[in-house]
């Protein structure tokens, strides 16, 4: 199946059985546009034989289904952590959970300048300088940041996670595979900063 002819069928991000028009020959895949990578993957036996089963129409026929990722049900309860012991990394994640949240709620041009507040303290730590130096000339719009946040959102991640507390707010991980790429959040629904309204709750706390 071509690149154009998958692109045709698929907006978010789709499972695809492409039947050809000699037989039921069923291909799958899965397609992301925002990857741009088609992936051979597998459904059940029972959809593969509905599609096998289907009148042959003489034209290329496709059946799509829309497979997001979620979470468990009780994933935010027993996965989240409270942070933070450290004050310089509380702060960090503060102005990291202010400018995900304006993006996940569609407001990029709000998310510009608290996204460029959390670049520069994270200019002041030095476990994040060297990745906020990168991005000082890239976070110059919403697309731009959600482009370009992963590495430094993972690497603060991990500084959060040396920093956890006995008490105080409770945050997760969250990680969205269409992105592909992770944040912190508060909220116990996947509120994705990637896409905002396009896939707001596609992810999986981790």
């Amino acid at each position: 199946m071509s690149y154009p002819y998958a692109m045709k069928y698929n907006i978010e991000g789709y499972w695809v059985i492409y039947k050809n028009e000699i037989g039921c020959n069923p291909f799958l895949y899965y397609f992301n546009p925002f990857s741009y990578m088609d992936q051979p993957t597998m459904l059940t036996s029972l959809l593969l034989l509905f599609a096998c089963n289907e009148p042959q129409s003489g034209k290329d026929q496709v059946i799509v289904e829309q497979k997001h990722a979620v979470p468990k049900a009780d994933d935010h309860q027993t996965k989240s952590f409270f942070c933070c012991a450290d004050p310089q990394v509380k702060a960090l994640v503060d102005a990291h959970l202010t400018f995900t949240r304006l993006l996940a709620a569609d407001k990029g041009t709000q998310a510009i300048p608290k996204a460029k507040a959390f670049l520069d303290l994270a200019l002041a730590h030095p476990e994040l300088k060297e990745e906020a130096m990168d991005l000082v000339h890239l976070w110059t719009d919403a697309k731009g940041i959600q482009a370009n946040m992963e590495k430094i959102n993972k690497n603060l991640i991990s500084i959060v996670h040396k920093s956890k507390a006995d008490t105080g707010e409770a945050i997760i991980v969250a990680y969205c595979p269409m992105a592909p790429g992770r944040w912190l959040q508060t909220e116990s629904t996947i509120s994705n900063p990637y896409y905002g309204s396009q896939m707001l709750t596609c992810g999986v706390f981790e």
